[in-house]
């Protein structure tokens, strides 16, 4: 498994679940997804090892509600530009990986973050067997912070977008209200940036999950079974209906880089309406 716009924390854990590990890429590693070079590595790398899950978390901050109060000031304006680039590129990366590799795709904002409303999420969210899963992170973290002078759990309302089920039925536990929250200010925002190993590790065990249900389906292709999930142009994480050639993909990602963001106001084209029940 591999990740962009993330720390290696995932790739840490990953052994214990018989996951092999790959590249982790994201500022908190050396690597400045600001850079063009940065962004044609990372592309090579997902093509070379064809990790089973790519993970995306690009920057978030710019689409929260509290930011776009002043969104007009020329440096709101100048990380928007920013974090609309970064929410391309992680759109490519995604198309590269499930419609070339044929693998698990993971991405994550927060639930109320205005990225979900745009065209290029429309866009992922029509890539195949894609679904959106919501979660309060509070409800994977072990133990309480302190903060703000009171001791509780960073809430975190989160929606996930993903093509694998096994990893995107355990993202959805939500707060049941007994746990005392502490309030995102005065740094605590920048600490919720982080993944609690509880969100890690049900990442993992989705994946490791998923990643048997292959193994199985593939055994029974070799001894001449039929496997519907999981037939050639298929994945556990829905169907892949007729796979595109590489000239057609590189047009399609090429393609992307001119587009201006868009907004989708329209209820039955939101990403939103394709939640998971």
């Amino acid at each position: 498994m591999s990740a962009i716009f993330n720390d290696g924390k995932f790739n840490k854990e990953a052994k214990r679940y018989g996951i092999l590990p790959g590249f982790a890429m994201g500022i908190r590693t050396g690597y400045d997804f600001d850079r063009e070079e940065t962004g044609e590595e990372a592309q090579t790398k997902l093509r070379k090892e064809k990790p089973s899950l790519l993970i995306g978390s690009p920057i978030c901050g710019p689409w929260s509600q509290m930011n776009n109060i002043n969104k007009d000031s020329e440096n709101m304006r100048a990380n928007m530009k920013k974090a609309v680039k970064h929410l391309r590129f992680t759109l490519e990366m995604f198309i590269i990986q499930i419609e070339e590799n044929h693998g698990f795709v993971l991405f994550e904002h927060p639930w109320t973050a205005k990225s979900w409303d745009t065209d290029i999420m429309q866009e992922m969210m029509h890539l195949s067997g894609m679904r959106i899963y919501r979660c309060h992170q509070c409800m994977y973290q072990d133990k309480e912070i302190q903060a703000n002078g009171k001791y509780g759990y960073i809430r975190k309302d989160t929606g996930w977008a993903t093509n694998c089920p096994d990893i995107g039925s355990l993202l959805t536990k939500t707060c049941n209200g007994k746990r005392e929250h502490v309030c995102l200010e005065n740094g605590v925002t920048a600490r919720a940036a982080f993944y609690c190993i509880g969100i890690v590790r049900a990442v993992l065990r989705g994946l490791a999950k998923a990643c048997k249900r292959n193994e199985a389906s593939q055994l029974a292709l070799d001894f001449g079974y039929t496997c519907k999930p999981c037939a050639p142009g298929k994945s556990s994480g829905g169907t892949i209906a007729n796979i595109q050639s590489l000239p057609h993909t590189t047009t399609r990602i090429m393609s992307l880089k001119s587009l201006d963001v868009r907004y989708v106001n329209s209820p039955g084209h939101n990403p939103k309406s394709m939640v998971a029940s």
